[in-house]
């Protein structure tokens, strides 16, 4: 502002006016600052009871394998004992019945061995896990020792959606009974490939193999698990193919969409 003086001249005056407190630059820093510290609190809090949420399942988890395993396998095994009595009897006062006993002595040792597989899969299936890892156990799982299993694994293989995680190894799991039970395998190789748009997973065997042409889905009394692998396939949106052979064994090729760990499969491996 000009302000004229006495003498007829002019001055230039600069005045200074400070912002309301509110808008001051230090209070607008304190204000986002405790903003982002308010923001930080709900967050560890929503962080701390997804915790105890997660917590809770994974308790709810462990009592449903106590329970399995003190009623439901340790039934399965009183069942087997008695029917080993019975069969021992049977051979010297009815041999016809000693068929049929070993029959169903074979069923329930299956139904044991399902019960504990689940028990298994309750205890350890962990968001944490990778699929190589989970596929390696279930693997693992099935192998009697008796046939030579080979892993490779290859890829980018990060952490995959939880889903991924129990359905993939349970079919891998399943091929590879199949393969030393029914097929005879001496030999197996397990490959499992991943990158960012699938997951592919092969299982190969030297067993006995069978005609696809003549026998599509072949029928022992167990079906092969070929049924039950299909629809697994199914629900992770992929799909199966098989080829085989008599005497030139037996080839499963499995293709699923890549799913990567969702923001809740995070959390939960925090939570694990």
């Amino acid at each position: 502002d000009e302000i004229g003086s006495p003498l007829g001249s002019s001055a230039t005056v600069t005045l200074f006016v400070s912002p309301p407190w509110w808008r001051h630059p230090l209070t607008l820093a304190a204000v986002a600052l405790l903003l982002f510290g308010l923001g930080m609190g709900v967050l560890q809090i929503r962080m701390h009871q997804f915790r105890l949420r997660v917590t809770a399942v994974n308790l709810e988890r462990q009592r449903l394998a106590r329970e399995l395993h003190d009623g439901l396998a340790q039934g399965f095994t009183s069942v087997s004992i008695h029917l080993t009595a019975i069969e021992n009897r049977a051979k010297k006062e009815a041999p016809p019945l000693v068929a049929a006993l070993a029959q169903t002595k074979k069923v329930v040792s299956e139904c044991s061995t399902q019960a504990r597989n689940a028990i298994w899969n309750l205890r350890t299936l962990s968001a944490s896990m990778s699929l190589a890892d989970a596929v390696r156990a279930a693997i693992h799982r099935a192998d009697t020792g008796q046939t030579k299993i080979a892993i490779t694994c290859s890829g980018k293989l990060d952490r995959s959606a939880t889903e991924l995680l129990y359905e993939l190894p349970l079919i891998a799991q399943e091929a590879v009974v199949n393969a030393i039970k029914h097929g005879e395998a001496e030999r197996i190789e397990v490959r499992l490939a991943q990158d960012s748009q699938k997951v592919c997973l092969e299982i190969e065997d030297n067993g006995v193999g069978f005609s696809i042409e003549h026998n599509p889905i072949p029928h022992d009394g167990h079906g092969f698990g070929i049924t039950g692998m299909k629809e697994r396939v199914a629900r992770l949106g992929g799909t199966l193919s098989l080829t085989s052979e008599i005497g030139k064994g037996t080839q499963i090729r499995v293709e699923v969409p890549h799913r990567g760990a969702t923001p809740s499969d995070e959390l939960l491996s925090l939570a694990d």
